[in-house]
């Protein structure tokens, strides 16, 4: 965007949302690489992003300060699907 085009600036929150919204996935072998393939992905129509969000301020001309903090994870109780299944890959 040319700095003339900005609006402004916004003190804005990581938004939650997505820009879009995922229509279709597919998954295509690449070539070359057994077992590997590429995901190809199309979108839906754009979802309007709240303005005090990140996403939201960008999209509506404006420059995005959002303050991060570190990152930390967190404990999750019993087994989680993603668990099950990198437990499955590997198994094979």
């Amino acid at each position: 965007l040319p700095l003339a085009e900005i609006k402004g600036w916004r003190r804005t929150s990581v938004g939650r949302g997505i820009p879009r919204s995922m229509a279709s996935a597919s998954m295509e072998p690449k070539e070359g690489h057994e077992g590997a393939y590429y995901v190809r992905m199309s979108y839906g129509e754009p979802v309007e992003l709240p303005v005090e969000t990140d996403g939201g301020a960008v999209e509506a001309g404006e420059v995005s300060i959002t303050y991060l903090s570190r990152l930390e994870g967190v404990d999750v109780p019993g087994v989680t699907s993603a668990e099950k299944a990198v437990d499955a890959l590997l198994a094979r």
